[in-house]
């Protein structure tokens, strides 16, 4: 999340002026991309209990996180992560929505 941030801008400081400028757009548009997220967790609270938004939201972080990692970093043992973030959101599941 906010550490993927800042090494991508670690790395976007370290390029060439030409990328710098070719992908200017790319900070607002995380931002935009950032609050429109946010604006829906928070319109959901109306129609649905906080736990259940929060534990939708969890497993659906895990999860992506991973596919992410797989797909656009190039990390190893899809298979593997996907089954420990998978025991991970049934966890968080259940700590959340106390059963």
């Amino acid at each position: 999340s906010s550490a993927v941030i800042l090494g991508m801008l670690a790395k976007f400081k370290s390029r060439s002026p030409e990328t710098k400028t070719t992908h200017k757009w790319v900070l607002p548009l995380v931002c935009l991309v950032m609050c429109c997220a946010l604006a829906l967790q928070l319109g959901a609270y109306h129609f649905w209990q906080v736990a259940y938004v929060e534990t939708i939201k969890r497993a659906l972080g895990l999860i992506g996180a991973v596919t992410v990692g797989y797909f656009v970093f190039k990390e190893g043992h899809i298979k593997q992560r996907l089954g420990a973030v998978s025991l991970m959101s049934l966890g968080v599941g259940l700590v959340i929505l106390g059963q």
